[in-house]
């Protein structure tokens, strides 16, 4: 499985240049909205990528182990700190979910 760091730094790559040449763009025009309509594609683009990958990790860890303890953790204390970005963008909480649907499914 591919570390998830890569292609989220690479989705993240393409999202700043597609923001940076709206921000350039008189605001509704017709080259504003379809540039809009780009950014708004590449933010589900990362979506679905962040949540293919929870998905396969948690089926990894489901056919891994026989039992799964979570741990009770408040996440934005964690995103204030250092490695904010990154904490958020690891969507701890999608993926506690996504998890628990894994586990009671398989």
């Amino acid at each position: 499985m591919e570390q998830p760091a890569l292609f989220f730094r690479q989705s993240y790559r393409r999202l700043k240049v597609l923001q940076k040449r709206l921000s350039k763009k008189q605001k509704r025009s017709a080259n504003y909205e379809r540039t809009r309509k780009k950014v708004e594609a590449m933010h589900n683009h990362i979506s679905w990528q962040r949540k293919d990958y929870q998905f396969k990790l948690a089926h990894k860890l489901c056919d891994m182990a026989d039992t799964i303890f979570l741990e009770d953790c408040d996440f934005r204390i964690m995103a204030k700190g250092f490695l904010g970005k990154h904490t958020l963008d690891a969507a701890f909480g999608q993926f506690r979910q996504i998890l628990k649907y894994v586990g009671k499914h398989i």
